[in-house]
C-alpha cells in the first residue's frame, strides 16, 4: 500500500507514472509486485473498519515514513 497525499482524481493521473516505475524495479530486482495506492486521510479513517486496511495496519511493514 502506498499512501498519498492527494484526492482520488490526482491518483488516477498518477496511475501511468506508478505503472512506469513499477515495471523498472520489476525488471530490474525479477520481482512481481502490484502497489495499491490510497489517499492517506482515507487510510487512518478506515483502518479499523475494512479488513484490507486492518490487515495492513497489522500485518504490514513500513518502508518509508
Amino acid at each position: 500500500l502506498v499512501l498519498v497525499n492527494m484526492d482520488d482524481d490526482g491518483i488516477r493521473n498518477k496511475k501511468t507514472e506508478l505503472a512506469n516505475f513499477t515495471f523498472d524495479v520489476e525488471m530490474e530486482c525479477g520481482v512481481v509486485f502490484s502497489p495499491v495506492v490510497a489517499n492517506a486521510k482515507m487510510y487512518y479513517r478506515c483502518m479499523d473498519i475494512l479488513p484490507f486496511y486492518r490487515n495492513i495496519q497489522d500485518e504490514g511493514v513500513k518502508l518509508y515514513g
